[in-house]
């Protein structure tokens, strides 16, 4: 246990160094070191009961992967946290760690730096083939996978022991989210190509531009002898939100810059960029998204200022990544509600109107919450406005699949005992039935939906 009194602060990764990240869009992090690793570790107190573990959706054993580490056992450690987790060097760079918000450091000073833990293991002990396992069945049967994003690789990286997995993406590269929606400097696109190629060891097949509802349907799936089919294509169709002037020319949305970056060299993005964004830029939404966008922008030269309700502290990113940001000149306003983006005589935007909000007991029972401020507008200058904040369009799932029954916000209805959907074989996973989910949640959901689907059919089996 630490010793009393004196406060254990959590060591903070190496990074690069704001005046060179701002030039370039290569990893931030560099991760522990092998000395600042085995300290952290040694800081871990190793609960009897860990608060972490319950912490975690994924049920890793913390403290033992974290021993592990102390140890000097890093493919150990690595292996260890591959038995419930197929991807740590994933979550060890981009997981939200529910499991350092549980950790019971948390309550005294600083948590164990798990999620920088995890990363040092696969950084430090992954091994190839990373797989070795044999199946647990002969792949006789023929499971489908639409959709490539985590929960539906987890399904076919689980389903894979027993069946023959091939899997359907619509967009031309594998990966989903984690290709097209986190920035590089976050996630680089080695470690998710490391975890597809892994995937293809154990025979996974995957087909990319099959677009589900139009060159892809479930039912033709179902008739070319593929015994289930699981459904994870993301959170589908998103609607923006409809304030005044959103449809001016000068409003961009945050998928657009995103998918820009990933897909595009530096100095094709930054023509690209320079053409579509101008100087002054507003972005709407509080998520890894905005804020992807915001640190993407400030490498192109762009002046960047995020606006959201919420607190600073309620931002639905790290602390770390805040803090990276902030040093990189992204400015936020927070508690601060978007009403309407102003525009010219030539539909140019020129500013986004604004209210502040504040904690108030509007009943006065002692329930405070965040209202507006009555009479507090002000005016944000603006010459581009980006969005990063919607909802699911109830639509967009009835479009690709008509005979499928949804959920009124237009998630995917599913049997809560089986996962499967009102489509006998069809099972669903991921942000198709929870928007929210969040990533170390889809990969748990990838493993359910994959139990779901052994266990119907070796049921269907023994009554056949």
């Amino acid at each position: 246990m630490p010793e009393k009194n004196i406060k254990m602060i959590q060591p903070q990764p190496t990074i690069q160094a704001k005046d060179r990240r701002l030039k370039n869009f290569n990893e931030v992090s560099l991760g522990y070191s092998k000395r600042i690793a085995t300290e952290e570790a040694r800081r871990c107190p190793q609960c009897a009961q860990p608060a972490c573990r319950q912490g975690c959706p994924l049920d890793i054993d913390i403290p033992l992967f974290i021993r592990l580490i102390r140890e000097g056992h890093y493919k150990a450690a690595h292996d260890k946290i591959q038995e419930q987790n197929p991807w740590p060097g994933i979550c060890g760079r981009v997981c939200a760690a529910p499991c350092e918000k549980a950790c019971i450091l948390n309550q005294e000073g600083d948590p164990i730096g798990i999620r920088s833990l995890e990363r040092f293991a696969y950084d430090h002990g992954r091994r190839k083939p990373l797989f070795s396992q044999q199946p647990a069945s002969p792949k006789e049967k023929r499971i489908a996978v639409i959709g490539s994003g985590i929960a539906g690789l987890t399904a076919a990286w689980e389903l894979s022991s027993y069946y023959s997995v091939v899997v359907y993406e619509a967009l031309p590269y594998v990966g989903g989210v984690l290709s097209y929606g986190i920035s590089e400097f976050r996630l680089p696109k080695k470690i998710v190509e490391e975890g597809i190629g892994d995937l293809k060891e154990r025979d996974i097949a995957f087909k990319t531009n099959y677009l589900l509802g139009s060159i892809l349907k479930v039912e033709d799936i179902l008739a070319r002898n593929f015994e289930a089919v699981v459904l994870s294509p993301g959170r589908g169709g998103v609607l923006h939100c409809d304030m005044p002037g959103i449809f001016a020319p000068d409003v961009l949305f945050a998928e657009e810059i995103l998918v820009a970056a990933n897909l595009w060299d530096k100095d094709v993005l930054l023509r690209e960029v320079n053409r579509k964004v101008k100087a002054n830029v507003v972005i709407l939404g509080s998520d890894y998204g905005a804020m992807d966008v915001a640190r993407i922008l400030r490498r192109l030269g762009k002046n960047v200022a995020v606006v959201f309700p919420a607190t600073e502290e309620d931002l639905n990113i790290s602390a770390q990544e805040r803090d990276q940001a902030l040093q990189e000149g992204v400015v936020l306003h927070p508690l601060t509600k978007p009403i309407k983006i102003l525009t010219n005589e030539n539909n140019d935007v020129v500013g986004v109107t604004c209210m502040n909000m504040d904690f108030a007991d509007a009943g006065g029972h002692g329930g405070w919450e965040i209202l507006p401020v009555p009479d507090s507008d002000f005016t944000l200058d603006a010459e581009t406005v980006i969005v990063s904040q919607g909802k699911r369009d109830p639509l967009s799932y009835k479009r690709m699949i008509p005979n499928l029954r949804l959920e009124q916000d237009g998630s995917i209805w599913m049997d809560q005992e089986t996962g499967m959907t009102s489509m006998k074989n069809v099972f669903a996973c991921g942000q198709s039935v929870d928007m929210l989910m969040t990533l170390p949640d889809a990969i748990a959901d990838g493993k359910r939906v994959a139990r779901g689907v052994v266990q119907y059919l070796q049921e269907r089996r023994k009554d056949a």
